[in-house]
């Protein structure tokens, strides 16, 4: 069973990194959405000499929309307020236009015949914990109502459902961020975002060319994480070109809409079962443990059934790289996960012996 633990703010010292293995993860998530190269650098450089063992999982960004790296503002929005969200590629345009308004304007990554090519109703932030009703469309720029409000900065993760990824490509970033991961032999590629097969092509057909021109006898996994709509019902032509799927439920939510998110996992639980891929749930594993000391019941409840639908991995999001508590996380789902499996096994075996 693979216990990934996400590396962020919290766990980025050598001393943090011993803990958090030493306590039981077997695999280090490195979010290249978050992490500069150069502190991935020392991370891999540290886990590779010190623990050869565990693997490092690069997570590429794909098609996850955030606010733009152009907005050089962090302010907090409230309750009832005005704030008009546009695309990067006319920010800069629109600012010029914007400065005697005392209302607060957010770019986001994505072209602006994309952001306004559908009816757009309902934007997210920081996993669902922020939202923003769309009231018009004033030219190119959302005008909306804040209805749960927050922090804004640059490169915070955003949820817009309705937008269509169908035609969106591997970006330049991506490029980079895959370049920097085969250079430094990372053991996985998870290509974040995928809703559907040629997304993934697009990135195997990528690594694939750097892997020959590079003529290196190395060759790293390559996961999908599923994390809208289109990726759930698309489940099966995109398991067909990766070695394993990651259920990313945090953005999931958002996207998509919290009832639903038990039947995708129970759904594409079912398509891999039998594939001998790998399976990882991410996210929401142990929410509980941000800020305390011990799990819910329904936590070590949904353990439980994901080990017993077919999983091979959790993987600690939050829990670890910003939580409060994060080689108690590690501790904690390294022991439910043995503890179950061994309950598990124990129970395969009594049936085999009445049979």
């Amino acid at each position: 069973m693979l216990v990934i633990a996400t590396i962020g703010p919290k766990t980025l010292t050598e001393e943090t990194l011993n803990k958090i293995i030493e306590s039981g993860a077997n695999s280090i998530r490195i979010n290249f959405s978050h992490i500069p190269h150069h502190t991935a650098s020392k991370i891999i450089n540290y886990v590779k000499e010190t623990y050869p063992q565990v693997k490092i999982i690069a997570d590429i960004q794909g098609s996850k929309i955030r606010v733009s790296g152009k907005l050089k503002e962090y302010f907090k929005v409230k309750e009832k307020e005005r704030v008009y969200f546009c695309a990067e590629d006319v920010y800069e345009d629109i600012l010029k236009l914007w400065v005697n308004r005392d209302e607060k304007l957010i770019p986001l990554t994505i072209k602006k015949e994309q952001l306004l090519k559908h009816k757009i109703t309902l934007i997210y932030m920081k996993d669902g914990t922020m939202k923003f009703n769309v009231k018009k469309v004033q030219g190119n720029i959302l005008e909306t109502t804040v209805v749960i409000g927050g922090y804004i900065r640059a490169e915070k993760g955003c949820n817009i459902p309705g937008i269509d990824r169908s035609q969106l490509s591997i970006t330049e970033k991506d490029r980079n961020d895959i370049l920097f991961s085969i250079k430094n032999s990372v053991d996985i590629i998870l290509y974040s975002y995928v809703g559907y097969k040629k997304n993934i092509i697009q990135v195997k057909n990528f690594i694939e060319r750097e892997l020959i021109s590079s003529d290196r006898r190395y060759c790293p996994k390559l996961w999908a994480k599923i994390e809208t709509e289109e990726g759930a019902k698309n489940i099966k032509e995109i398991l067909e070109d990766v070695e394993g799927i990651v259920l990313g439920r945090g953005d999931l939510v958002p996207e998509t809409n919290l009832y639903k998110v038990p039947i995708f996992q129970h759904r594409i639980a079912q398509s891999i079962k039998h594939s001998r891929k790998d399976f990882i749930v991410a996210t929401h594993i142990f929410d509980s443990l941000k800020n305390g000391q011990k799990p819910t019941v329904n936590e070590l409840n949904d353990i439980f059934y994901l080990i017993l639908s077919g999983v091979t991995g959790l993987m600690l999001t939050g829990e670890t790289s910003v939580g409060k508590s994060p080689c108690i996380s590690v501790k904690t789902l390294k022991y439910s996960t043995d503890y179950y499996e061994k309950i598990l096994k124990r129970s395969e075996n009594c049936e085999k012996g009445r049979g």
